[in-house]
């Protein structure tokens, strides 16, 4: 389906949730692709508008967030592709776009804090390994200008 549309306010919203309980878990929510028997499996596009010409328009804003909860530990969120048979692994590519007033996007990795007498949130990075030959390599690196 898709929202209402208005020329003097904010468009229609679109709203797609699991269902309550009182006693159990609440209702989830897929969204899945179509099996390509022959080929590949569907794609899934999440996107947001560009913005309008107006003065301060952003283009949208995506959020991909747990709730949270008031006894026991907060949600889990992951990023990871399939496995490949005869072919190689998958990719996740983080990237922020370029623009050409002030300073550059961001791009913030930071793990969680706690008030209570433990230490605070861990980032790990690890490369892949391979049997037969080395891991992988790590490399940060900062850009310099190319002219070309």
């Amino acid at each position: 389906g898709q929202g209402g549309r208005s020329s003097t306010d904010h468009g229609g919203n679109v709203e797609i949730a699991g269902g309550y309980s009182r006693t159990a878990r609440g209702g989830s929510f897929w969204l899945r692709t179509g099996y390509g028997a022959a080929t590949s499996s569907g794609l899934i596009d999440i996107s947001t508008a560009n913005a309008g010409a107006g003065p301060g328009g952003v283009s949208g804003e995506i959020s991909i967030y747990t709730g949270t909860t008031s006894l026991g530990n907060s949600g889990f969120i992951a990023l990871t592709t399939g496995e490949a048979t005869k072919g190689k692994g998958g990719y996740i590519h983080i990237l922020v776009g370029e623009g050409d007033k002030s300073i550059g996007g961001e791009v913030a990795v930071v793990a969680g804090k706690t008030t209570d007498t433990y230490t605070g949130g861990l980032i790990r990075m690890i490369t892949g390994y391979s049997l037969p030959t080395s891991s992988g390599s790590f490399t940060i690196d900062t850009s310099d200008y190319d002219s070309k």
